[in-house]
């Protein structure tokens, strides 16, 4: 029996006519198994479909965990930052973990496993762990396999933390918003900067092993079909890592780390181009290219400047052989 009623844990929950997806979600948050009492903030932003009514129903069945807000006006149109206006200052929770209304859970003991480890390892600030993808419109299941952030290149390198499997410490997201938000420059992400500082205050701790789905709409900001903003948001990444670096790690990032990090945005720019064959968008980025501290890149990058035609099937007729390769051997470690 849970003595102690205050919630050890707050979840936050963003939706947006997610009507199709919001009963699996908070499906997901009901059937966790705990020694200990949660809630679960939810922000249904001026949905138009029938999000809030579904949203209403689990309110009054589970009155003591469902706790919602209502908007009747679209707040993310407004500038965002839904997060710390509305939800962070009615949290209980020591610990916050967060999964938007499109993606749910599906381990009933993550958040135990969690909380357990967080409050046995008081230097760790946050857990996260494995996930699926699941294409909406293709059917489509993809394993998100992650790894341990031990260094500073780890955590820079790319984003290895997906949000929908964390839980940290609360207080380090309260003095994220103080330290960083309100000088942080706008991004269609605001996870990846969050832990890059939290990274930089505690450890960060890998529990391995598949807690939730991110579900992958037409619409998702990562995973858009058009080149620009694919090109636009990796974009954005890069200029997160920049700006991040100055203000946490100045004096820790040496020239080769940096010159690291540099390349893996060119790779970037130029296998999206290629992978979708557009000859424009890839010699758009010569001046970055040029700029690389790699050969390998610009011998690349030249080849395909000659003949795009030519070298992008070939590009890509290798990049799918390598991918099916890596499919079979990951089956057949499974199967031995």
């Amino acid at each position: 029996m849970i003595i102690n009623k205050i919630p050890l844990v707050t979840i936050i929950s963003l939706t947006y006519n997610h009507e199709l997806y919001i009963r699996q979600c908070l499906d997901g948050f009901l059937m966790q198994k705990t020694n200990f009492n949660f809630e679960v903030l939810i922000h249904d932003d001026a949905s138009t479909d029938n999000t809030a009514n579904i949203i209403r129903e689990y309110e009054e069945k589970y009155p003591e965990i469902i706790k919602p807000i209502y908007q009747t006006e679209n707040q993310y149109s407004k500038g965002g930052g839904i997060i710390h206006k509305f939800l962070l200052p009615r949290s209980k929770g020591k610990y916050i973990t967060m999964c938007e209304g499109d993606d749910y859970w599906t381990d009933p003991f993550k958040l135990q496993k969690q909380v357990d480890f967080l409050e046995e390892n008081p230097e760790y600030g946050m857990v996260y762990t494995d996930a699926m993808s699941y294409n909406q419109i293709t059917g489509q299941k993809r394993e998100m396999k992650t790894s341990q952030v031990n260094t500073v290149e780890d955590i820079l390198t790319y984003n290895k933390v997906y949000t929908l499997t964390t839980c940290f410490k609360k207080q380090l997201m309260e003095d994220y918003i103080k330290e960083i938000s309100p000088n942080l420059p706008k991004f269609p992400f605001g996870d990846y900067p969050m832990w890059i500082y939290f990274f930089s205050r505690e450890k960060l701790y890998y529990l391995s092993g598949y807690t939730a789905v991110y579900r992958v709409l037409d619409n998702s900001a990562s995973h858009r079909g058009n080149i620009d903003k694919r090109l636009y948001y990796e974009k954005k990444v890069y200029e997160c890592k920049l700006y991040m670096i100055n203000k946490l790690f100045k004096d820790e990032i040496n020239d080769q780390l940096l010159n690291k990090i540099k390349q893996r945005h060119a790779f970037y720019m130029l296998h999206l181009p290629i992978k979708l064959n557009s000859k424009q968008k890839f010699l758009d980025n010569y001046y970055f290219i040029k700029q690389i501290d790699n050969n390998l890149i610009k011998i690349l990058f030249y080849l395909h400047k000659l003949n795009f035609l030519f070298f992008s099937l070939a590009y890509r007729t290798f990049h799918k052989i390598v991918r099916k390769l890596y499919i079979i051997e990951k089956k057949l470690n499974n199967y031995i």
